[in-house]
């Protein structure tokens, strides 16, 4: 990655140079325009001193017209690198995004996947790197579930891994089940208790999403 964005800074700066280089020959056009000086005429010493030489334009010389260095245009295409540099380089300041960890809890199951599957399931990745990924991002019962799978790292294990976490944990039944447990063992709530009766609130809106599974 850094490799890359020395060759595209190299680009950049050779850009810039060719820039540079056509405003010199631009210059030194409007340098050449110029008809010279008139010559200095004969005085007496006395006025040497006041004498001034004065340049003259010719007035025959063709109006100046900008124009890029030969063999060098600034295409829409350059504009179009130039704006991705800056685009890359911005997004390399972002935080790099990874996966939580999933240790078991049935409510976190849907989340969870689903981070994990844009992160790096859907990466062009080999076997053996989702399978080390997959072992990193899990912890507990979970990780428990799927131990035997990791001692091969072949796509079938890859595949066999996901269905058991899958079947355990994110069948919609399972998961509506939870939630249902989860809203029996609820505590009660004082009415005048603002932040818990929203904490309530948002719970019931992960009840009604999960009835959707």
């Amino acid at each position: 990655m850094q490799e890359q964005f020395e060759e595209e800074r190299d680009k950049l700066q050779q850009l810039q140079a060719a820039k540079d280089v056509a405003i010199a020959i631009a210059r030194m056009r409007v340098y050449e325009d110029f008809d010279g000086f008139d010559g200095f005429e004969d005085h007496d010493e006395e006025s040497n001193d006041k004498m001034e030489i004065k340049p003259q334009l010719n007035p025959d010389a063709a109006s100046f017209q900008p124009q890029d260095a030969p063999g060098v245009k600034m295409t829409q295409e350059s504009v179009s690198l130039a704006q991705a540099i800056a685009s890359s380089l911005s997004i390399n300041r972002l935080p790099v995004p990874e996966p939580t960890t999933f240790s078991g809890n049935t409510l976190q199951f849907v989340d969870w996947k689903m981070s994990f599957m844009a992160l790096i399931d859907r990466k062009p990745l080999l076997a053996s790197e989702k399978m080390f990924y997959l072992k990193m991002y899990l912890a507990g019962e979970a990780r428990k579930a799927v131990e035997g799978f990791f001692y091969r790292d072949s796509e079938s294990a890859y595949g066999g891994a996901w269905k058991v976490l899958q079947d355990r944990y994110g069948n919609p039944f399972i998961i509506q089940k939870a939630f249902r447990d989860q809203l029996m063992r609820w505590s009660n709530i004082n009415t005048n208790d603002l932040l818990a009766l929203q904490e309530f609130a948002d719970f019931l809106q992960g009840c009604n999403e999960a009835i959707r599974l």
